[in-house]
């Protein structure tokens, strides 16, 4: 099947409404065409063949993707409205939730505590994407935040807990990737995004989508190879 067949198919399979489809279909097509699982580190992650020392840099290096979602969260709630805002304001907590199930996942790797100070230049530019600027419109925050979940959807291994388990890594780091394993953010940000349509441009929200997924993909091609090191973006703290 062609990709833009899959991508009509994947619409079609989450039955959405008709004068929306094109959009979906869209969106879709915005994601890499290479599946983030058969990046060369995920492959090592899930033969079992990654080092402890590739593990600490990944905590350290995703920390700021992660802090970076949970700021996206909290600014999408804050400016929608009525019960879209309350919607959006749990799933913020259960974003910032996320940050700590990512710190305990980095305790058990042996990851230094605390924010990120030094990161890849790829990591800067994909927290810098999901964050957006302080004006940025409630729905180009939704599909950024999309975007993200969507690749983290591809990204961490079903068996996220057992593979964990030959590193030597108490079930307690692996809750962050049990989380997303179950899923349940991408339907409510679908939801959301789906209500907003009709006051957005979707042509701008598709151009976002493309920034944002270009560079997620970037940092994912980064953890495989060396790149320049800059200092971590600025970001809305989740304390």
């Amino acid at each position: 099947m062609c990709f833009a067949c899959e991508a009509m198919a994947a619409v079609e399979h989450r039955r959405r409404p008709a004068r929306t489809e094109w959009f979906w279909a869209e969106l879709e097509l915005c994601l890499p065409r290479q599946d983030v699982r058969d990046e060369a580190f995920v492959t090592r992650w899930r033969g079992g063949a990654l080092t402890r020392e590739e593990l600490r840099a990944f905590a350290v290096e995703h920390e700021l993707v992660v802090r970076a979602v949970a700021a996206a969260a909290y600014h999408a709630a804050g400016t929608a409205d009525a019960l879209l805002g309350e919607q959006l304001a749990i799933a913020a907590l259960r974003a910032k939730a996320d940050v700590a199930r990512w710190l305990a996942f980095g305790r058990a790797v042996g990851a230094p505590t605390g924010e990120p100070s030094i990161v890849r230049d790829a990591t800067a530019a994909c927290a810098r994407a999901v964050i957006g600027s302080a004006v940025r419109p409630l729905a180009a925050t939704l599909v950024a935040l999309w975007v993200v979940e969507r690749a983290t959807a591809a990204f961490v291994p079903p068996q996220a807990a057992r593979l964990f388990a030959r590193y030597g890594i108490d079930p307690g780091g692996a809750v962050w990737f049990d989380r997303h394993v179950a899923g349940g953010a991408l339907a409510t940000l679908e939801a959301a995004i789906e209500g907003q349509l009709d006051r957005a441009d979707p042509f701008a929200l598709l151009a976002g989508a493309r920034a944002t997924a270009q560079a997620h993909a970037e940092f994912c091609d980064a953890l495989t190879g060396a790149s320049s090191p800059s200092p971590a973006v600025e970001e809305a703290a989740i304390r």
